[in-house]
């Protein structure tokens, strides 16, 4: 079974990568960095180096796949978060495009923060796919 990792190799995303990998899962791991690239292919995965901004790069990397795991990395730097919760539009729309079937979200920290509507529900409107929501708040680790 093949699937997709997105947020490259932090701290949840680094050791949910080795254990999928090590229980025989074909791995693909979204990064925005071109130097992740070694990283990602040491611990057996297959790199897919892009921006989560780019629809039809998340369209191609999700196509075929069984599952994706999507993360929207917290950007401090962003000035508005209701700006940055529209990446999650961008992976509904490549997971629309690819036919994926199985989703499972790590949400934001802050998602209950943002003006618009919560993240969660746009993912809730996501048809065709079976869509896991998740909050990182009681284990979310900074060191």
């Amino acid at each position: 079974m093949n699937l997709v990792v997105t947020g490259s190799l932090g701290n949840i995303n680094k050791p949910l990568t080795v254990n999928l990998v090590e229980r025989g899962y074909g791995v693909t791991v979204v990064s925005s960095n071109p130097e992740k690239r070694r990283a990602i292919e040491s611990l057996g995965a297959i790199p897919a180096i892009g921006s989560i901004r780019d629809v039809d790069f998340l369209t191609s990397t999700f196509n075929g796949k069984a599952g994706v795991y999507c993360m929207n990395p917290l950007n401090f730097m962003e000035p508005d978060l209701n700006a940055w919760s529209g990446n999650i539009d961008n992976y509904i729309q490549a997971i629309q495009r690819s036919g994926v079937q199985r989703v499972i979200v790590l949400s934001g920290w802050v998602a209950h923060l943002l003006r618009s509507q919560q993240p969660e529900d746009k993912w809730n409107k996501l048809l065709g796919a079976n869509v896991t929501i998740m909050r990182p708040g009681s284990w979310y680790t900074n060191n």
